[in-house]
């Protein structure tokens, strides 16, 4: 049959390893314990990173860490990837962190203290210096939080970390919620510097998420007038545990050096990142893990069970070995979705009819070995315990049912008189495995049921406007974790369901009050039983349609003691040693 394409073409993919590297940059790995939400008061020592049992001193030494590729940018302002994310992370640290077991931890605030209310954060900053020995002020970190509220200058689309600040939103009478700028939040007293080391921030209601937010390293600070320096984004200066020894160049490495006299200070002597785009199938990295010329790297997937049987499987955090394989589903879940204010799509049998005539497994296979087959919306350590396994199924329509899903097709299509062949069209953000997985989609979904599917790519910009206008009624969400430790599952689920104002990628226009009430209990803190109920109404309701998670295969040798992984894998070189 021919189908119309709008948009785009059948794109030409090299293979399935491609289009499981070109997914894999959208999706994160890594997992964590929960911990209760953070307390009302921060410490005020350096603290001790909960969930990380005491390593033997080590003699430092020098870390190598393989990366299949190099960062897009250092600048902590513009990080697009996880090679940025892990640099710009050593060289800066923002008010405050995300630890190992899923709490906060003070970072360039020494301490913190909330209000009764949950409003008021008053934090009193270390004594700290930038690289270069300049100090690090309260006015440069209100800089760097106002400067992401500012769409004229990085970072941008930052700007939902701190939509909870006084004068960030705004809600006009017709309820349109407009975003303030820099000076409205600083008219409503968002955001004051109090004095040369106290930084106060204010919110406009609690919200026990917010520390979490202010640990993602965009709103790190950084020296005055180095946004305006060139030489800023191949040499950049920080106040992170490391800096960087030389400028950024073409070579494929990156050298950073530890800072001695940090409060955080790295047990391993210097940090190097080799980066080796052409090892696609990261085999040489696997042969440079065995050689010991590397300790850290992430390998394909063919070799998972070669290395697990060599270096044993390892967990996100101590107890248990945390060298060896790490091998869990990242923070994040491929999936479509519906626009349920639209027709047809506010019918709940359409949406389950189009939910079971995919086939999860045949789309996983054709991405290739890391992708694993998803009948709910968390991954099983987001989930929390007793979530199950990757392939259980959670209802009927879940799985594939191709029976099941021409049954309530023909259903609904007789009840709405609708005109048969349906016509469909799939939005996605442009990119060549999108397509990918957009054309299996439209070929499964035309082979089960009398539809006529045209796929339809968009610029970014473009697709969160035809989301945001009702113009993508079936779209590819971006739902992943965009906060750290226990806030995980509630920053994945809440953007796509939340009755106020979804943001517009993910945004599904589903909102009713019981799910916001689970979603007011997964922002409070770790709650599995929460995560559970929810996930299992939006895929009872075929709200979105999970696809495939992505497994991220990483190695860490067993000299490497100390090492610990975050739900959205990260981990802190500054607390790895060496044996």
């Amino acid at each position: 049959m021919t189908r119309r394409r709008t948009g785009t073409s059948r794109p030409a993919v090299a293979g399935r390893t491609a289009i499981a590297l070109g997914i894999a940059a959208a999706l994160v790995t890594g997992c964590a314990a929960p911990e209760p939400p953070d307390p009302d008061v921060g410490a005020a020592a350096p603290p001790a990173v909960t969930g990380v049992t005491a390593e033997p001193e080590a003699g430092g030494g020098t870390l190598r860490v393989g990366l299949d590729a190099g960062p897009v940018s250092i600048d902590p302002r513009l990080v697009l990837d996880d090679a940025g994310e892990l640099v710009a992370r050593a060289l800066f640290e923002g008010l405050v962190d995300v630890n190992p077991a899923g709490g906060v931890m003070p970072a360039g605030a020494a301490s913190w203290r909330r209000s009764d209310d949950g409003t008021e954060y008053r934090f009193e900053l270390r004594r700290a210096t930038f690289h270069d020995g300049r100090p690090v002020t309260a006015q440069d970190h209100a800089d760097a939080l106002l400067g992401a509220l500012d769409p004229e200058r990085p970072p941008y689309g930052r700007e939902a970390l701190l939509e909870g600040l006084r004068g960030a939103i705004d809600v006009a009478e017709d309820g349109t919620r407009i975003r303030g700028g820099p000076a409205d939040v600083l008219a409503a007293g968002g955001v004051e510097v109090v004095g040369t080391w106290e930084l106060v921030l204010r919110l406009a209601a609690p919200d026990p998420r917010f520390l979490h937010a202010l640990a993602d390293v965009a709103l790190a600070p950084i020296p005055p007038g180095a946004g305006d320096d060139p030489d800023f984004a191949d040499l950049p200066v920080g106040n992170g545990p490391f800096r960087l020894l030389e400028p950024r160049g073409g070579d494929g490495f990156l050298r950073l050096v530890a800072v001695p006299d940090h409060h955080r200070a790295p047990r391993v002597d210097e940090l190097v990142l080799q980066f080796t785009p052409e090892d696609s199938d990261g085999e040489g990295r696997w042969a440079d893990l065995l050689a010991d010329r590397l300790q850290v790297a992430r390998i394909g997937a063919s070799r998972r069970d070669e290395a697990e049987a060599a270096l044993g499987r390892a967990v996100a955090v101590p107890p248990g070995p945390t060298s060896g394989l790490h091998d869990a589903t990242a923070a994040a879940v491929y999936a479509y979705a519906f626009d349920v204010t639209v027709p047809p799509f506010d019918d709940v049998r359409l949406r389950r009819a189009i939910a079971a005539a995919l086939d999860r497994e045949a789309v996983a296979a054709a991405v290739g070995p890391a992708a694993v087959a998803a009948t709910r919306l968390l991954p099983d350590r987001l989930a929390g315990p007793g979530a199950g396994t990757a392939g259980t199924t959670a209802c009927a329509h879940c799985g594939f049912d191709p029976e099941l899903a021409a049954t309530l097709f023909t259903a609904w299509a007789e009840e709405a008189g609708a005109e048969l062949p349906l016509p469909l069209t799939l939005s996605y953000p442009r990119r060549s495995d999108h397509a990918a997985v957009a054309e299996a989609v439209a070929d499964q979904l035309e082979a089960v049921l009398d539809v006529r599917v045209s796929l339809r790519a968009l610029d970014l910009t473009g697709f969160a406007g035809a989301v945001t206008a009702g113009e993508a009624p079936l779209f590819r969400p971006s739902l992943r974790a965009t906060l750290g430790g226990w806030a995980a599952a509630s920053s994945l689920l809440d953007p796509a369901v939340r009755a106020s104002a979804p943001r517009p990628e993910a945004g599904t226009g589903w909102g009713d009050a019981a799910s916001d009430a689970l979603l007011d209990r997964l922002r409070a803190g770790p709650d599995p039983a929460a995560a559970a109920a929810l996930d299992g109404r939006l895929t009872e309701e075929a709200v979105v349609v999970p696809l495939f998670w992505l497994r991220q295969h990483l190695v860490v040798a067993p000299a490497v003691g100390g090492f610990a992984l975050d739900p959205t894998g990260r981990w802190w070189p500054e607390l790895v040693t060496l044996g």
